[in-house]
């Protein structure tokens, strides 16, 4: 099980997630969050996954698949658009006929900073794709948006997002189940 949530402020995009995976009665721990530099255009895109793991790195990979020769946010948000829904309609839409239990899922948070100063938060789950200012995705989602209600006032900067980000985390790792280890936390700006 996974928790994870992202933010956008005027400063960049704030990506965090537990690090606990379940295999079966075996716990591991492991960074949640991946991070890619694309230095053609100098974009910085991190992807943070809740659902099944070997599907959610599938699934960043075809979204990371020519984000190199995008050259600005309208083009990386199209990219990316086309090939989630891509791998939605390969990978994920044959399980249609299993039950819901059965079926792999994948949501993806996805932060991106472009070398023109802009900043985007992108959520993405089956056939869903937008932009955002704040989502959090897998267990603990519900517990999540209590506890941001209390807390957010969208006015923060990016080392305030950070401090929320830690808060949140540590108080769902406490009352979710299967959700826990350390929080991985990145910072883009």
């Amino acid at each position: 099980m996974t928790v994870a949530a992202g933010f956008r402020c005027n400063e960049g995009i704030v990506l965090c997630a537990d690090t606990e995976e379940t295999l079966g009665d075996i716990k591991q721990w492991r960074g949640k969050i991946s991070t890619h530099v694309y230095t053609k255009y100098k974009h910085v895109i991190a992807f943070a996954g809740a659902g099944s793991s070997d599907y959610i790195e599938t699934a960043i990979q075809k979204a990371g698949e020519g984000l190199d020769d995008c050259k600005n946010m309208a083009d990386i948000r199209t990219h990316l658009e086309r090939k989630l829904i891509g791998f939605f309609n390969e990978c994920l839409s044959p399980w249609a006929p299993f039950p819901i239990s059965e079926r792999p899922s994948v949501e993806l948070l996805i932060g991106v900073t472009t070398h023109a100063g802009l900043s985007e938060l992108f959520y993405y789950g089956e056939t869903a794709f937008h932009s955002t200012i704040q989502k959090i995705i897998g267990t603990g989602a519900i517990l999540g948006s209590n506890i941001l209600s209390e807390y957010r006032t969208r006015n923060e900067s990016l080392e305030d997002l950070c401090s929320l980000s830690v808060l949140l985390l540590s108080r769902i790792k406490k009352q979710v189940i299967g959700c826990g280890g350390d929080t991985h936390l990145v910072a883009i700006r």
